[in-house]
């Protein structure tokens, strides 16, 4: 490697995730060698280069430095979280498109994406996710923006701009809260902005939460309740609820 490509690998060493107006501005390099130094090191699975930008690939394939302590199993939702994940991935299908939002639950969702090999196509502005994601055999596309939140979520012009040029067949959400008057919330304003461009772009909209999200409040709305298509969750849901689901013609399922 010469010392610009030296350079680019510390950036993501540090980062786990560059974009590629950032590489480029760091680097001082032309396009053309940008995409060259991304190419080789990528052949030479030091990076990954993905739609958007590059990722280092950690040899310690167990080991996310970072992102690591965003899933612990002392997170007394951890079992409930792994179950609901592993339900959801056989809502997958090979060659499909999908998007994949923010919380610890689609962070679950995607670790039995990346076991199971599944051949499709990732949007998500989650780096937890996309560093997970970044063997993966299928496609992983990463907008620009700004990384905000713990989880690492890129939001801002850039992340907006490309929700709009993406299309899935399928996203898959959490949530900060769920109230059948307000809907879908979370807690973060510029993760919301995103999220409904999102859910814009897609033909199914699935939930991912805990039992412990409903009735509960977040400050920004999402998406109203009756606009969801499936919901994944535990048993642990009041009558009120599946009531409404079923008047709503919502998919309830059980992990």
């Amino acid at each position: 490697m010469n010392i610009k490509q030296h350079q680019l690998v510390n950036i993501l060493r540090d980062k786990e995730f560059a974009n590629t107006f950032e590489l480029y501005r760091e680097l001082g390099v032309s396009r053309a060698t940008l995409h060259r130094y991304l190419q080789e090191l990528s052949q030479k699975k030091i990076i990954k280069s993905v739609r958007g930008g590059a990722i280092f690939l950690e040899k310690d394939e167990d080991n996310f430095p970072k992102l690591s302590s965003y899933e612990s199993r002392e997170d007394p939702l951890y079992e409930e979280r792994q179950r609901i994940g592993k339900t959801a991935v056989e809502l997958v299908s090979n060659q499909e498109s999908i998007i994949l939002g923010t919380g610890r639950t689609t962070f679950a969702l995607a670790k039995y994406l990346r076991k199971e090999k599944k051949k499709i196509s990732v949007f998500t502005a989650s780096l937890s996710v996309a560093y997970l994601l970044r063997d993966s055999s299928g496609e992983l596309t990463v907008p620009g923006g700004t990384s905000v939140a713990e989880e690492g979520y890129l939001v801002g012009p850039s992340s907006l701009q490309s929700a709009k040029e993406v299309f899935a067949q399928k996203i898959f959400i959490g949530a900060g809260g769920i109230n059948i008057n307000n809907g879908i919330m979370n807690h973060n304003s510029l993760i919301v902005e995103l999220e409904k461009e999102l859910i814009k772009k897609t033909k199914e909209i699935i939930l991912l939460a805990s039992h412990t999200k409903f009735n509960q409040l977040a400050p920004y709305v999402v998406i109203p309740l009756n606009k969801i298509n499936t919901i994944i969750t535990t048993n642990n849901i009041s009558e009120n609820y599946l009531n409404y689901f079923k008047e709503n013609n919502i998919r309830l399922i059980f992990a």
